[in-house]
């Protein structure tokens, strides 16, 4: 077993606890995001201390780039998948097969936490773009698989819409 088996296996782990811990408390989604925020943050600082990033980034396609590479590869063990931008700061990222959230919490529209769970997602994301100074609108997840594209028609694909100021 290598050491990547190891540290996924622990992050699965550490994942379903902490959502499954957070589901019963009060205001789960709001914890969840606070601790994917801090994730997110922490390791852009880390990832660029070891990384060649270029900072200030020339701009927030770069970032985004960023985020889709070496922090969900760090996170996550994978890049994510597709990376849409309508060009006047609106993104859309998708991860086709999301390893992390295998196992944990069955993604689909009728699970009750599934929701809640992927507030940690949404808390690395707006984490890793404040930390490069990305001025954040809103990040939303969505789970139907409605992304307008019959490329993308996978019951286990996630996307996250993500709106900054230009």
């Amino acid at each position: 077993m290598n050491n990547h088996q190891v540290s996924s296996r622990a992050l699965h782990h550490l994942l379903s606890q902490s959502t499954l811990y957070n589901i019963q408390s009060s205001k789960p989604s709001s914890r969840l995001s606070k601790i994917g925020f801090d994730v997110g943050y922490k390791s852009t600082i880390l990832l660029s201390n070891t990384q060649s990033l270029p900072y200030p980034p020339q701009n927030s396609l770069d970032v985004l780039k960023f985020l889709c590479s070496k922090v969900w590869l760090l996170l996550f063990g994978k890049q994510i998948d597709n990376l849409r931008t309508n060009h006047s700061g609106t993104y859309v990222i998708i991860d086709n097969n999301p390893l992390a959230y295998s196992g944990i919490i069955p993604i689909n529209e009728s699970s009750p936490h599934t929701n809640t769970f992927l507030e940690f997602h949404i808390g690395i994301i707006e984490g890793v773009l404040q930390c490069l100074g990305v001025e954040i609108i809103d990040v939303t997840v969505n789970n139907n698989n409605e992304v307008g594209d019959d490329d993308y028609a996978l019951e286990d694909k996630i996307s996250f819409t993500i709106k900054i100021s230009e």
